[in-house]
């Protein structure tokens, strides 16, 4: 966490506690959803590796808790905008200072969050995800995952995209 504060973000710090893992023997870190689709993890089962490996687990954790706080925040924040000015901005930083006192960072990577204004008054709002790769805010699952149970921020989707809300085109049913 202290590579993680002097950094700004969080993926240079988990590559390098993966990489002591490695070293250790313990090997890539399963979260409970991985266990869940294809069993136990592959490292030397003790108890000392399975603490270590759960205490491995709380940066990740707190980077997703993080990503979804700015997120939520900056989505908030561009309400509040919207309601003010009748339209989205077209970027984050019109959101300076007088509705946020600093540019929104992903804390995956330290960059600003990804946004784009949409032409039909929505917004793309999205963090980079786990995998720590700008793939253009495709919340799509990596490859050989089917399923989702964490919603918008599945430690498995390409990029952590801000639900958008249904319109009238995409919520009516067909006759």
């Amino acid at each position: 966490m202290r590579s993680v504060e002097h950094a700004g973000c969080f993926w240079n710090a988990l590559g390098s506690q993966d990489a002591s893992l490695n070293r250790l023997g313990i090997g890539k870190l399963p979260d409970s959803f991985d266990v869940f689709v294809f069993g136990q993890p592959d490292f030397p089962q003790s108890p000392m590796s399975e603490e270590v490996a759960r205490l491995a687990r709380v940066p990740r954790t707190v980077m997703r808790v993080e990503a979804a706080r700015q997120i939520v925040v900056t989505a908030i924040t561009l309400q509040r905008y919207h309601l003010a000015h009748g339209s989205h901005p077209t970027d984050l930083h019109y959101l300076v200072p007088a509705f946020l006192s600093t540019l929104p960072l992903d804390p995956v990577e330290g960059q600003p969050l990804r946004y784009r204004s949409n032409a039909d008054g929505t917004f793309l709002l999205y963090s980079v995800g786990e995998n720590g790769v700008d793939d253009g805010g495709d919340p799509s699952l990596e490859k050989y995952f089917e399923t989702s149970g964490y919603a918008w921020q599945n430690p498995h989707a390409l990029d952590w995209v801000w639900p958008s809300p249904a319109t009238d085109k995409t919520s009516s049913a067909p006759n």
